[in-house]
């Protein structure tokens, strides 16, 4: 399940609540306009830092290869 937020018109989701942001509900968060950033609470030496990402699964993969092509909505 993911937390979602509006953060100075900007769409932020995360799997970690976070009480300083001002929450919204998920179907705001589908009829969001815009891009969505993910957060995360990753230490800095084993991040990636960001990345772009088309598909929502691609949040939480443990590796890369050609099946990623093949995601479709």
């Amino acid at each position: 399940m993911f937390n979602f937020y509006n953060y100075k018109g900007k769409l932020l989701f995360s799997d970690i609540k976070y009480q300083e942001l001002d929450e919204i509900t998920e179907k705001e968060a589908a009829n969001f306009n815009g891009l969505s950033y993910f957060l995360n609470n990753n230490p800095p030496s084993q991040s990636r830092r960001c990345f772009c990402v088309s598909h929502p699964s691609l949040l939480f993969l443990n590796h890369e290869d050609l099946g990623l092509i093949s995601i479709s909505d």
